[in-house]
């Protein structure tokens, strides 16, 4: 993902704005990346992300392309409600369950609906456990099954 911030007063609930090249499937004819524009709204308070937030994202991104893939990156994990509302939505929408930076700054939870899904076809999140450290788990994103790695 490539994203600038772009957040501040009178941002329209958007915080990072840019696009994620995604690899293509083994079999597809192009050797091009799938690009996709992304804006992404951040999240670090206290509560948790509900249906709400989910509805003011669907709001943020209402008048962006339909390949626009909309990010809820938040300090807390998504809840039910969250999960439920961003499941009925038409627009493609993920959420993302960030630590703070000094917390370790890491992702650990990372959930799309059905339209991300058809965007994003073939991309899967799982955790990947070290030798040694079985119980810190990191959550890697995988693209049939491969781990994605951050482009140098």
């Amino acid at each position: 993902m490539t994203l600038d911030h772009c957040g501040g007063p009178g941002d329209g609930g958007i915080d990072l704005r840019g696009t994620w090249a995604i690899p293509n499937l083994t079999g597809e004819s192009s050797e091009t990346s799938r690009v996709f524009p992304v804006l992404v709204s951040c999240k670090a308070e206290k509560m948790k992300s509900g249906p709400k937030m989910i509805r003011e994202l669907e709001g943020a991104i209402g008048s962006a392309s339909r390949d626009t893939i909309g990010i809820l990156a938040a300090t807390s994990p998504c809840t039910r409600g969250a999960t439920q509302q961003m499941l009925l939505s038409p627009r493609a929408l993920a959420y993302c369950c960030v630590k703070l930076y000094t917390d370790g700054g890491y992702m650990s939870q990372f959930v799309w609906n059905k339209p991300a899904g058809v965007l994003l076809q073939g991309l899967g999140a799982s955790m990947r456990y070290s030798p040694g450290k079985e119980a810190e788990g990191e959550l890697v994103l995988t693209l049939n099954g491969q781990v994605l790695r951050k482009p140098r």
